[in-house]
């Protein structure tokens, strides 16, 4: 089996400029929720006056003024891409949402690697979003194609998966914060030292095996959504939850 992961770039952001076409050109921060909110996602006008991820609303007003900052809406954008697999779901036999801003794919038996990816990008454009996409034999490494591949398309061929994730970083595993402090402290960054390290000398049944990870032998099972439901009625005349005064 061959999985492809679409991954869709600052998506909350792009949900926001295609329902407001308004925004696009504009410098605009979606912030996270509170209690204390930061700067998730930002377009390019705003990146390019210094806006960054994690800034504070307070500072990133500072550069820019006129910044328009949208509240979170994780429902709205987690409806926008569950319409979004809807739409592409005719391409493979299975699909799965992902908590990210992510969708998988199963790829089809027979169709070639790069010829599917290609037609989920022309899908994703078609429905106004912009995506990359990356296929590999598991899940863990397609997705890290699609996010650090290089082009708008990655295809990890059959046995090359621990060569393309050698180089990136053990940040990519889901280990806690203390694990991965730990794996720096001793000198490793890198998902091929990662990978190199004796095994564990004690096993525990049932937990995630890391080192597999980053040797491009995860898991490759999807689990499918559904069901299918009919796309939400145009929200272009909702009003847009901005914050354009004091923070």
């Amino acid at each position: 089996m061959r999985i492809a992961c679409l991954h869709l770039p600052a998506f909350p952001l792009q949900v926001e400029v295609a329902e407001h076409p308004e925004l696009a050109g504009h410098p605009v921060a979606v912030l996270s929720p509170p209690p204390s909110p930061r700067v998730a996602f930002c377009s390019r006008a705003a990146h390019e006056a210094g806006v960054r991820a994690g800034m504070s609303p307070l500072a990133a007003r500072a550069l820019l003024a006129d910044l328009v900052a949208v509240e979170p809406a994780e429902a709205r954008w987690r409806a926008a891409l569950v319409d979004l697999a809807a739409e592409v779901a005719a391409l493979s036999a299975t699909v799965e949402v992902e908590s990210g801003w992510s969708l998988l794919f199963e790829v089809p038996t027979g169709r070639k690697s790069a010829d599917f990816a290609r037609a989920l990008l022309a899908a994703t454009e078609a429905a106004g979003y912009r995506a990359r996409v990356g296929i590999a034999g598991d899940r863990f490494t397609a997705r890290a194609a699609a996010r650090f591949g290089e082009g708008p398309v990655t295809v990890v061929r059959r046995g090359q998966s621990a060569d393309f994730l050698a180089p990136l970083s053990i940040e990519l595993l889901p280990l806690s914060p203390e694990v991965k402090g730990m794996l720096r402290a001793a000198g490793v960054r890198t998902l091929g030292e990662f990978a190199a390290l004796p095994p564990p000398s004690v096993d525990r049944p049932g937990t995630v095996d890391y080192r597999e990870l980053a040797r491009g032998n995860g898991p490759s099972q999807l689990t499918p959504f559904g069901p299918l439901r009919a796309r939400r009625p145009a929200i272009r005349d909702r009003q847009l939850p901005l914050v354009s005064a004091a923070w």
